[in-house]
């Protein structure tokens, strides 16, 4: 990998999932329904964001990334943070636990099979509040926390945010369901493999958000959702 100024190139990332996979097709479907051109639209649900892009881009964007989640339904990216390369695709999702700058190409997508994403920023003070429901008995001790994390994709995640992406069609369950099925998604993350350094987030004073709260804040590029 070389840097020169503001673009970072890198090798393309492969793409080795099956999207004729139920689940991620329907999500996929549905990202495309509410990301009708290339770009990034925040949906009726708070913190709720669906993307399209219909090319891969050749240089990096630059942009504070928010703590969220992202799910690749079709396409991939790769998102540098400092000297780590993160490359996800449909096989694999990726959360970021605090604000931090980030570099992101867009390394896989075509008019025909464009980049669909969905994103979903991440609530520390819920995150908390959940944990205390996931961990009753406290959290287990943690090594190394990080600013991001890849893991591969957890079907039951996608199936949630499927769900709440079908909340958008109706008023009333963007209202009342949809906070359900938000809650559910980060339970489903505190239970996966990386959920006792997801439940982290729920720590104000841990050392990553102390670094956190020296980033300056500035409006991200649409390529970086």
């Amino acid at each position: 990998m070389k840097s020169n100024g503001n673009v970072v190139s890198f090798r393309r990332a492969s793409n080795g999932v099956d999207q004729s996979e139920p689940d991620m097709t329907k999500l996929a479907r549905l990202l495309a329904a509410y990301a009708p051109h290339d770009g990034s639209f925040e949906l009726r649900i708070p913190g709720l964001h669906a993307s399209r892009f219909s090319r891969a881009y050749t240089e990096c964007f630059h942009a504070i990334r928010l703590p969220s989640l992202c799910i690749v339904a079709q396409g991939a990216k790769t998102t540098i943070v400092g000297q780590e390369v993160y490359e996800y695709d449909a096989s694999r999702m990726i959360v970021f636990s605090v604000a931090l700058p980030v570099a992101s190409q867009i390394t896989q997508a075509s008019h025909s099979e464009p980049y669909l994403a969905f994103k979903l920023d991440l609530d520390p003070h819920k995150i908390a509040e959940l944990v205390l429901k996931v961990y009753p008995h406290g959290l287990p001790p943690v090594q190394e926390r990080r600013a991001v994390y890849v893991t591969p994709i957890d079907a039951s995640v996608v199936d949630a945010a499927t769900r709440l992406m079908t909340c958008l069609a109706q008023p009333g369950d963007a209202e009342l369901l949809a906070p359900l099925v938000t809650d559910e998604i980060l339970i489903r993350l505190l239970r996966s493999p990386i959920g006792v350094r997801v439940a982290q987030m729920g720590f104000a004073e841990s050392s990553v958000h102390r670094v956190a709260k020296a980033i300056s804040w500035r409006r991200p590029h649409p390529a970086s959702r």
